[in-house]
């Protein structure tokens, strides 16, 4: 059985996400839309990136990088 990532490794997937398009605090997308994406690690990401303040919910589904996210990037 695989295991799965750690908050911090599923954080880090998800900026790496953001940071390879180059969005800015703010701007936003749909991360379920990512190709070749290990599901697990993204969600354990966004709940933990969520709960630190580094992504919010966004309109249609989206996620949104916010300031404090875009510092960590």
């Amino acid at each position: 059985m695989a295991e799965l990532p750690t908050a911090d490794e599923g954080l880090r997937m998800v900026l790496d996400i953001f940071k390879a398009r180059k969005l800015q605090p703010g701007e936003g997308m749909l991360l379920n839309s990512q190709q070749g994406l290990r599901t697990s690690g993204i969600l354990i990401g966004l709940k933990a990136g969520m709960e630190r303040g580094l992504f919010k919910n966004g309109p249609n589904g989206f996620v949104m990088l916010t300031e404090a996210g875009s510092a960590e990037l």
